[in-house]
């Protein structure tokens, strides 16, 4: 289960518990060296903005595997008055990319979407920090990278996370020695509790802190284009200089009365979140089964996540009917062909095989990684940030101690589909990052890693928050599932009836353990309820960190 810090002043104080109520500045991530950090630097005065960048660079640190100056992401931004900003960071495609790599019918295994060069793309991490904090950040970029450098240089302290994933991952830093250098220990596999440093990524943002966040497409251009063409990929120094984060307006939905800001296209996740719980608006859900319940979200999820996969992509290259889709009245016609007690709407089979052939053959698992944070700062701003380096470990190249990602995985390989790669085409996100507002005012902060697993387990958690009136961490620690066709994948805490019930709907339970993370690691702020309350997930060791006033 996971731990959570509450950190008071006047008097100083640590405590541990189930829940931080009553604060005044809180951070939640995936880590408490994170936390922790970006805490302190609101209590120095910081804003939201600066506590993210404390936060993400110590996660660069002490949790490589999830996210860094190798990917990228998408940040956003809700003031006090409930006036949103989003920073676009995704990742994109090089200038030079050669979409029939990708689809090569030699590469049985299809290695280049997944893994090594061709599956870099041009990383936007330090982009989109950077504009984050041009605009909205206080204090020095000295200041907020000095933990991170810290913790590089003299040590940090293996998770239990970081020690599961390097383990899983040992033949490749066996056979890397540069790698094998920074993440074993004596050439062994460390244990949680081990302590590891990385001077090089220590040197970078050194240098970064320095010279401007910016500098890094200069200073680390050579290195990275270098790594990634030596291994069939074709990022040059050009994609790098030429790389440019997004400001956005935030997408806008609604729902039971709240008003929602999330992050829009390429991110698409929150897209189909808000387009299923439009479909469920119509229906008590805090008066029906768990069975009839989960057969709901599972329906109206499966609806949404078509309409994402053919209708969504890079706004830049396409024109997308976002209206439509977030429009009532096409959610109350989905909603009609929901039938109670039956399936109606299954996934086509993968390839040959059905779904229930390929959970035979692959069961599931997590093939992605992410982090997310959530801050709500002395002005009372919250910001909800994901960011990624896709897979774990990304493309399982590194560059001075950071890894690049393998975003490429994240493209369509269908040639009519609207997410096909093309020169500096952003890959289709599931990030959904979201702040609501109640009143005008922002009173909920929440976003999952989790890959696909992003969307349901967000509609789940307000469903538990909203409907159900789970407090926060009640909500993020209920049991998930995730639907593929007629299979439902869930974690094993459910009702005892509940299987057999949804059996006779027709669908085939698929126990996948207690905590599991395949189902995403949420970490939320909410103002709802009466009270403040700080949730982070157990799935992935996630820590809220607060300052209450006495």
């Amino acid at each position: 289960m996971s731990r959570f810090v509450l950190t008071l002043i006047l008097p100083l104080l640590l405590l541990c518990g189930r829940l931080a109520y009553a604060a005044e500045l809180m951070v939640v991530a995936a880590h408490p060296l994170a936390s922790d950090a970006g805490l302190k630097v609101l209590l120095d005065g910081g804003s939201a903005a600066d506590a993210a960048l404390a936060t993400a660079f110590v996660l660069n640190v002490v949790e490589p595997h999830a996210s860094g100056l190798g990917g990228g992401g998408f940040a956003l931004l809700v003031d006090e008055r409930g006036m949103g900003e989003v920073i676009d960071y995704r990742e994109c495609a090089p200038q030079k990319v050669d979409p029939a790599r990708y689809t090569d019918p030699a590469d049985t295994l299809k290695l280049a979407q997944q893994t090594g060069g061709p599956s870099v793309a041009v990383p936007g991490t330090a982009a989109g920090l950077h504009q984050l904090w041009l605009r909205h950040g206080r204090l020095s970029l000295g200041r907020l990278l000095q933990p991170a450098i810290e913790l590089a240089r003299e040590g940090y302290p293996v998770s239990e996370a970081l020690a599961t994933q390097i383990q899983e991952k040992l033949d490749r830093f066996m056979a890397v020695p540069e790698q094998g250098a920074l993440f074993l220990k004596d050439g062994f596999p460390p244990a949680a509790g081990d302590t590891l440093r990385n001077e090089p990524l220590a040197q970078v943002l050194e240098g970064l802190a320095a010279r401007g966040l910016p500098s890094f497409y200069a200073s680390q251009g050579e290195a990275i284009a270098r790594v990634v063409q030596e291994d069939g990929g074709w990022i040059d120094e050009a994609d790098l200089a030429g790389y440019k984060a997004l400001r956005r307006e935030p997408l806008m939905g609604s729902y039971r009365g709240l008003d929602f800001l999330a992050v829009p296209p390429p991110a698409t996740g929150a897209i189909a979140v808000l387009e299923c719980l439009n479909i469920l608006e119509a229906v008590p859900l805090d008066r029906v089964t768990e069975s009839q319940r989960l057969h709901l979200l599972a329906e109206a999820h499966k609806k949404a996540w078509r309409d994402r996969g053919k209708r969504l992509g890079d706004p830049a290259f396409c024109e997308m009917p976002i209206d439509s889709l977030l429009d009532k009245d096409y959610a109350r016609a989905q909603l009609e062909h929901i039938h109670p007690d039956a399936l109606h709407h299954n996934w086509p089979p993968l390839g040959s095989l059905s779904w229930e052939e390929k959970l035979e053959e692959f069961p599931p698992r997590d093939d992605g990684n992410t982090t997310h944070i959530s801050i709500l700062d002395g002005d009372g701003a919250m910001l909800s940030l994901t960011q990624s380096i896709n897979y774990f470990f990304g493309s399982g190249l590194a560059v001075n101690g950071y890894f690049l990602n393998n975003t490429a995985a994240d493209f369509t390989f269908i040639e009519e589909s609207l997410n096909w790669p093309e020169p500096g085409k952003r890959p289709r996100s599931s990030m959904a990052p979201m702040v609501a507002l109640q009143d005008g005012r922002p009173v909920l902060a929440l976003g999952t890693p989790g890959g696909p697993r992003i969307v349901t387990a967000m509609e789940q958690i307000l469903v538990h928050h909203i409907d159900l009136g789970m407090g926060i961490q009640e909500a993020i620690d209920a049991p998930r599932f995730h639907p593929l066709g007629s299979t439902f994948v869930h974690e094993t805490r459910f009702a005892a009836e509940t299987g057999p019930e949804l059996e006779k709907i027709g669908y085939r339970p698929y126990p996948h353990g207690e905590f599991n993370n395949y189902f995403g690691g949420a970490h939320a702020i909410s103002r709802l309820h009466g009270r403040l309350e700080g949730g982070a997930d157990p799935r992935r060791g996630g820590q809220v960190a607060v300052f209450v006033m006495p």
